[in-house]
């Protein structure tokens, strides 16, 4: 049974609630204020012929557009000697499950996943977990998670994540993040944001509403993939 928050009156209540809404709009109005920020973020052109593997073949970074103008690629843990992919990756999935057809009619947008691990441990992780969504693989040539921090050469001592300097020895070989493009005129590639390290997982933002919130530890030590639950 869950430990109950302090029991109050109704008017004892109403005044904690009235006090965290105050914060709750400040917040609001903050992360109003980030999301003009980041549209106006200026752009990169992307000059590199990256080259992933689909189920199909190789397609290039222009191709995982699939006709829409706008990219978003989520760099998922799963490295080359792996046979499962991140949990916490794996959770993210399972919150955007669905999501695509609003992203791709709704904002001319395509989300797609990358992995350094090779496209057949990709596929059969795919199928256990019941998942149908765009994912490739960088196993043949990770220059592209290199290049946008995800990924790094072996033997350096540091390495740049999330635009801090961090020591290698204490970071894993792959790591998550997101990273945007724009198609332009004549189908130029432009790379907009990168951000790494925590989402905004829907599960956790309905969570954060609820007396146990999201759970204790960095990252939530509850979290399993999806056909681990009570095994």
């Amino acid at each position: 049974m869950a430990t109950l928050p302090q029991v109050v009156s109704p008017d004892q209540w109403l005044e904690s609630r009235l006090s965290l809404l105050a914060k709750e709009k400040e917040f609001a109005k903050l992360q109003s204020e980030i999301r003009v920020q980041r549209k106006s973020l200026p752009c990169v052109e992307v000059t590199k012929p990256y080259a992933f593997t689909s189920l199909t073949g190789k397609v290039s970074l222009s191709d995982l557009f699939d006709g829409k103008n706008q990219l978003i690629v989520y760099h998922f843990m799963f490295g080359p000697q792996s046979d499962a992919g991140c949990p916490h990756c794996s959770f993210l999935v399972d919150n955007l499950t669905g999501i695509n057809p609003h992203l791709s009619h709704g904002r001319n947008a395509n989300l797609v996943f990358v992995s350094r691990a090779p496209i057949d441990k990709i596929e059969a992780y795919q199928k256990r977990l019941g998942w149908d969504f765009k994912w490739y693989s960088v196993f043949e040539d990770d220059t592209f998670n290199k290049d946008y921090g995800v990924a790094f050469e072996e033997g350096a001592k540091e390495i740049t994540y999330n635009y801090e300097q961090k020591d290698a020895s204490k970071m894993p070989k792959d790591l998550p993040g997101v990273s945007v493009f724009v198609k332009g005129e004549e189908g130029k590639v432009y790379h907009t944001y990168s951000g790494y390290g925590e989402f905004n997982h829907g599960a956790e933002t309905l969570l954060d509403c609820t007396p146990l919130g999201r759970g204790d530890g960095e990252p939530e030590s509850w979290v399993r993939r999806n056909d681990e639950y009570g095994v």
